[in-house]
């Protein structure tokens, strides 16, 4: 029973934590559309979110391989995203591509390469002999209010490895593609669905009532 309890609270405690902050959540993915096997991360361009389409500022430059950065906007107000660059990298590269854009209540945009492959971040660099500690960062301002959040998942420059060319020099190796997780948090590949509100809402409803139960049974 104990086990089973130490699971419901660290559920929760996943559930409550906040990379970011509390009116915005910023997810970080990548992908692959180069090499077979992969995925592109869920929700992506075309989709929708919340009922509402995502934007996509700066376009999609028709890039195929590159990293891919994923703002929620939490709240029942508009939040103005301006002054965007990533940087951090293993190689001192900085990618500042993306215009000032505003977030409608509940509504999603996605920032990734806007010319070709110009933000091929698991390229930076091309790293095979041993993994870059290098931890990317994000910096906007969000109304006005300056904000740098650390990749310490690696996930925009693929755990610090360039998995395509290290395996292949003819760029013919593993699929690239990393699917959304909120920054700060998990490494790996795995595709992590940004939650909408309304399932966030039910799966916090529930985690509570589990909670709550769990207690109950302990007290007996």
């Amino acid at each position: 029973m104990k086990a089973r309890l130490w699971v419901l609270v660290a559920a929760f405690a996943l559930l409550c934590a906040s990379p970011a902050r509390a009116d915005l959540t910023v997810y970080t993915g990548y992908h692959d559309g180069l090499r077979a096997g992969g995925f592109f991360p869920s929700p992506w361009i075309g989709d929708t979110f919340n009922g509402q389409p995502i934007l996509v500022p700066g376009g999609l430059g028709g890039g195929t391989d590159d990293g891919g950065i994923l703002f929620v906007n939490n709240t029942a107000g508009s939040i103005t995203i301006d002054n965007i660059t990533v940087d951090g990298f293993g190689n001192g590269a900085s990618f500042a591509l993306w215009p000032v854009f505003t977030l409608a209540p509940g509504q999603a945009a996605i920032l990734t390469a806007t010319a070709g492959d110009n933000f091929d971040t698991s390229d930076q660099p091309q790293q095979c002999s041993f993994p870059s500690s290098a931890v990317p960062k994000v910096h906007f301002t969000a109304n006005g209010t300056p904000e740098t959040l650390s990749d310490t998942g690696q996930r925009l420059n693929t755990g610090g490895t360039d998995i395509a060319i290290c395996s292949n020099p003819l760029f013919t190796g593993p699929n690239e593609s990393i699917g959304w997780a909120p920054i700060g948090t998990v490494a790996g590949q795995g595709n992590n669905v940004a939650p909408e509100p309304s399932s966030l809402l039910l799966l916090g409803s529930g985690l509570v009532g589990l909670f709550g139960f769990a207690r109950r049974k302990f007290a007996l």
